[in-house]
């Protein structure tokens, strides 16, 4: 599987509707749902038969949203695979940043799948990066030396919530490796992040890059920037910030996205030093929203290369922000499939 823009309808997988499954994505804003078609044949692409996203918070609950989704897609489907932010213990999806609580249970049960896996969506999106061409991702910051690494690559999520997966290639394989990286202590590298964090210890008693590098982070760090300077705050919600830090009409939030993109690339060098990372795709809503200042501006790649003596082996990888939705749920398809293919050989 090579590119997660090449999964389409085709008539001659949708006649296997006993390989019909359902896919999703669920993060702390969104549900990215598929329907698609599995192709027996190893190495075929699976097909995808709908699409559609829902804004979490307008719903109940996640099984209303498949339910929703199952009836206008039309389809009928035995397995289903989740993609989703967190991590499953004892059938309860652990998350703070949903907006309502997840049984696996409860899925299975309510929509009458036989078998629902859940992956996390990080997870998920490194198996897609690892399908997808380089050029299916912009350019953040490329390599600057001719000879590259052969390490795993990491994919970076910062939305709702903060995330890392790091991605390893074994031959024609893929494995990946999620991790609860956003829950990394926070490590200020200036003297204005030195006071951020002292603000932030004294209301919480810990700091962790999720803290800042999420959607709540970015109006957290705003507050924090004016409050620090002694302005009155113009914004109240993450996205007015973003939008007010692009338009260059709040000089506050355009301090707290160049912030924002510092601290995102001490921690992305930080993480490929720790992985010997041969590159980083960056993913999520809040930097799909910053585009302009994490590609046209210096803060990220300033602070992602100035890590002293280890600069010339950052200089040999690639940074790219991911601007496909629909990597998650293609990536859990792609799992998914791949799982059953394994299965299919131990018969």
């Amino acid at each position: 599987m090579s590119k997660p823009d090449a999964w389409a309808v085709t008539a001659a997988a949708a006649r296997h509707v006993g390989n019909v499954f359902v896919a999703a994505e669920v993060g702390g804003t969104h549900a990215r749902l598929a329907l698609l078609a599995r192709d027996p044949a190893p190495g075929s692409l699976p097909a995808v038969l709908d699409y559609q996203v829902y804004e979490g918070a307008q719903w109940p609950g996640l099984l209303a949203i498949f339910q929703h989704f199952m009836k206008q897609a039309g389809g009928v489907a035995r397995h289903g695979v989740l993609a989703i932010a967190g991590y499953v213990l004892d059938d309860q999806v652990v998350n703070r940043n949903l907006p309502w609580p997840v049984s696996l249970r409860e899925l299975r049960e309510g929509l009458g799948l036989e078998r629902l896996e859940a992956v996390n969506d990080l997870e998920a999106i490194a198996y897609a990066a690892g399908l997808a061409a380089p050029s299916e991702a912009a350019m953040v910051l490329p390599a600057r030396a001719a000879e590259r690494g052969q390490g795993p690559l990491l994919v970076m999520g910062a939305g709702t919530g903060f995330g890392m997966a790091a991605l390893l290639r074994e031959g024609e394989h893929v494995k990946v490796l999620p991790t609860e990286s956003g829950h990394i202590s926070l490590a200020p590298g200036n003297d204005l992040e030195v006071d951020v964090l002292r603000l932030l210890l004294k209301e919480r008693g810990r700091a962790c890059y999720e803290d800042l590098l999420s959607g709540p982070g970015v109006l957290q760090l705003y507050l924090a920037i004016c409050r620090l300077q002694g302005v009155q705050p113009r914004c109240t919600r993450p996205a007015s910030v973003s939008a007010a830090a692009v338009a260059g009409d709040d000089p506050q939030a355009r301090l707290t996205l160049d912030t924002f993109c510092g601290l995102l690339g001490s921690f992305a060098a930080d993480l490929a030093l720790a992985y010997r990372a041969s590159g980083v795709y960056l993913a999520g809503g809040v930097l799909l929203a910053i585009r302009p200042l994490l590609i046209g501006h210096d803060a990220f790649a300033s602070r992602f290369l100035d890590k002293g003596v280890v600069r010339p082996f950052l200089e040999t990888i690639d940074v790219r922000l991911v601007e496909h939705e629909r990597w998650g749920v293609l990536g859990a398809a792609g799992l998914f499939v791949e799982n059953q293919w394994a299965a299919d050989r131990a018969r």
